[in-house]
């Protein structure tokens, strides 16, 4: 059994982490936004007892230190999987509903790591196609993507609208950590998994399929 915690446990992708998680026998802290969201994910998995599925609050991922406690625990977390990063449309300022939680929310959980978790030894976070894909460049029919292709996305063009802010967040935030762990060179390694389709979306509740 490994103590994993799990960044943005109501999401669609974090929904199926937890469920894996659990049926592997893992004990999972994950973070939620409101205990509101914390009971919607009991409610998904009413079979999970505490000592299985533990929840902390983290209201607001932008918020400098934001998981500094969250991070600490008793027995120690192994693994982090962040999944923590907005994704909607609903915005009135791109740069601070979208760019801002997804990079700093990245960085501060890694840095949080770092600082206050040393027994932690693997990240993973998940970050999406739209940090890969050039929209300019079309398709590319039989084109082979690799670590190396990166959307070439500016923040000024990410600022422009919500589509194009989510496609930077992704991109913006993935860059930022992999530049943290190098600059760094923390105790622990990353693993970053890229989702495609870059959109994905749910209903908690009915994500069990």
């Amino acid at each position: 059994m490994v103590r994993v915690l799990l960044t943005g446990g109501s999401g669609f992708i974090a929904v199926h982490c937890l469920e894996s998680l659990l049926k592997q026998g893992h004990s999972v802290v994950t973070s939620v936004r409101s205990e509101k969201k914390a009971q919607m994910i009991r409610d998904t998995f009413p079979d999970a007892g505490k000592d299985k599925l533990d929840f902390v609050l983290v209201d607001d991922i932008a918020r400098p230190g934001a998981f500094d406690e969250a991070v600490k625990s008793d027995p120690p977390f192994e693994w982090v999987l962040h999944t923590a990063s907005p994704f909607h449309f609903n915005v009135t300022d791109t740069k601070k509903d979208l760019l801002d939680p997804a990079i700093i929310g990245t960085t501060g959980i890694l840095k949080a790591i770092k600082k206050n978790a040393p027994s932690v030894k693997r990240v993973v976070i998940t970050s999406s196609f739209a940090a890969v894909y050039d929209t300019k460049s079309g398709n590319r029919p039989g084109y082979t993507y690799s670590e190396k292709d990166w959307n070439p996305i500016t923040e000024e063009e990410a600022i422009q609208d919500p589509m194009s802010g989510y496609r930077g967040s992704k991109t913006f935030a993935e860059r930022a950590a992999w530049d943290y762990v190098e600059k760094e060179k923390p105790n622990f390694t990353l693993t970053v998994v890229c989702s495609k389709p870059p959109f994905l979306s749910y209903r908690l509740g009915k994500a069990r399929h």
